[in-house]
């Protein structure tokens, strides 16, 4: 039995073979550890998944090799292993946000889509009958991209419009019923279906196929974030797996006239392909979140304003090719596809103001909270006058623009005479009252906004002016002194007067390049030191 010398800390083994420990300060541990056994579980469940593919597809090659004739049963496999690949993208769905899960789901919608297809196809099976025109099936294998269309040209940043979503749904519902006119020259439930063959058929399923391939490899090239590069790759993976199995399977049945048999294995190779993807890939394209970057922005940007275009374009497309034998059918399709994109444009485009708006007043309040904070470090907190620190920063500033103007700068440093004695006296609430007053009335005589007032110490302050000579700066300082001493504020224990009074010591000079501006402040302070010297209650000059 392992022994700890802290009993609230012991150290225990999760299933996984992954080292946790309790208590309180380990949460984020445990979470941790919650994690992996969550992504452990989803890993099981899509090898599992991928298992039972492989096993199917083992089983179909086999069965069509005793018995080519077995179409029902190879049928049944081939939708079972559809129901597999959808099953693993609902899977990756709950693991998901809401954005990512929806597009997991739509990839599963399609899937689903095939397999219905797929159980009218056994159905036909049945019947002993090979039709050369398009079936049911077919409308369901066609409309199976619907979906998977949906998820490519949902843009990023769109998980909070509904709104986009619903208005591309209406899209989608036009585009499928287009589908079916387009297979059976006809509207659904409006009359006697007349398929168009086979073989033409073929053309389109091909060009389906690799639109749909080709246009989610385009969404790889924009760097999307991590969550979509997974889908982005599985259904890429799937997409170009798919539409080159259908292109083989087609020539063969249509083109060389052969009948269903031993090629209707590869139908299941890009379920497996997908699952493969979900099951073993899944650690190495997480490690792609560490290293995303956001190269290739113009590219992405330009496929998130593209994307939301395909399903106006293909309504336009069709509505085009119906409109000479049905001119309203093909009109109207094609201008609701118009009204719905052009509703979709005004939607994010009162999105985009509306940022902008918010961008731009989070800006100027950033800027108002930047102004705000910086007056503070630079404020006294008692008196409310500048610091030591905005002083030491525009004596400096002043002393260089002294030396290219040549005009004279001015120092004042000013001392409350006895403050101790009257902190003593009255107490430090009374001294900090008595500082913040004389602040205030330091702070009036100073008239012009280039003059500086600055808490220098405790009950020490400065004032810097500007051009300011050696006759202006004592006008200044007398006028100083005679105020702080009006105030009255009572100092009985102070030797200069039996109320508040102030020493003051100035210097007035030509700043020289020479010269650092130090010395100004060491001559206002020795004049400081002889104000304090003769008596306090004084001015005295450098």
């Amino acid at each position: 039995m392992m022994r700890t010398d802290n009993p609230g800390l012991l150290r225990q083994t999760d299933l996984y073979g992954i080292a946790s420990t309790s208590g309180p300060a380990n949460e984020p541990n445990a979470r941790s550890v919650a994690a992996s056994a969550a992504a452990y579980s989803h890993s099981m469940t899509t090898r599992v998944l991928f298992a039972v593919c492989a096993i199917s597809l083992l089983a179909q090659g086999v069965l069509m090799v005793v018995d080519p004739q077995a179409t029902f049963a190879s049928n049944v496999l081939i939708a079972l292993e559809f129901l597999l690949a959808a099953a693993g993208c609902l899977s990756c769905a709950s693991r998901q946000n809401a954005e990512t899960r929806t597009l997991w789901i739509l990839i599963a919608s399609g899937l689903f889509l095939s397999i219905a297809g797929q159980i009218e196809a056994t159905y036909a099976a049945l019947q002993l009958n090979q039709p050369s025109t398009a079936t049911v099936a077919d409308f369901f294998f066609l409309i199976y991209g619907i979906p998977i269309l949906l998820a490519i040209s949902f843009t990023n940043g769109e998980a909070d419009l509904r709104a986009l979503f619903w208005l591309d749904g209406w899209q989608a519902i036009i585009a499928a019923v287009l589908i079916y006119f387009q297979i059976f020259l006809t509207l659904p439930w409006t009359g006697h279906p007349t398929a168009i063959s086979a073989t033409s058929l073929m053309y389109v399923y091909n060009a389906e196929n690799f639109l749909l391939a080709g246009a989610v490899t385009l969404r790889l090239f924009g760097n999307p974030a991590p969550a979509k590069q997974r889908i982005y790759i599985a259904l890429s993976i799937y997409l170009w797996s798919y539409a080159v199995v259908a292109l083989i399977v087609g020539y063969f049945e249509l083109a060389r006239n052969i009948a269903q048999g031993l090629q209707d294995v590869f139908w299941g190779l890009p379920s497996l392909l997908m699952l493969a993807v979900l099951s073993f890939w899944q650690g190495k394209l997480r490690a792609a979140d560490e290293i995303h970057k956001d190269s290739n922005r113009s590219i992405a940007l330009l496929l998130d304003n593209l994307s939301p275009a395909l399903f106006t374009l293909v309504i336009v497309i069709m509505g085009a090719r119906i409109a000479p034998a049905y001119p309203w059918i093909g009109f109207t399709s094609i201008a609701i596809a118009v009204v719905l994109y052009g509703l979709r444009a005004a939607l994010l485009q009162s999105k985009y103001l509306r940022s902008q708006h918010n961008l731009a007043r989070s800006g100027r309040a950033l800027v108002t909270a930047i102004d705000q904070l910086r007056d503070l470090s630079i404020r006294d907190g008692l008196t409310g006058i500048y610091n030591r620190r905005h002083f030491d920063e525009v004596l400096l500033s002043e002393w260089k623009r002294s030396i290219r103007t040549q005009k004279p700068l001015s120092l004042l440093l000013i001392d409350v005479d006895c403050f101790k004695e009257l902190n003593d006296r009255y107490g430090h609430p009374e001294g900090d009252e008595c500082l913040k007053k004389i602040a205030a009335q330091l702070l009036s005589i100073l008239r012009r906004s280039s003059d500086t007032l600055a808490r220098y110490g405790g009950e020490e302050f400065a004032a810097i002016l500007p051009e300011t000579n050696k006759e202006s700066a004592q006008l200044i300082a007398d006028a100083m002194r005679t105020s702080v001493e009006g105030l009255k504020i009572a100092n009985e224990g102070s030797r200069a007067a039996s109320v508040a009074t102030v020493s003051i010591g100035v210097c007035s000079e030509n700043a020289l390049l020479s010269r650092p501006a130090e010395e100004l402040l060491h001559a206002a302070d020795a004049a400081l030191y002889r104000a304090k010297k003769q008596g306090r209650n004084c001015v005295q000059f450098a």
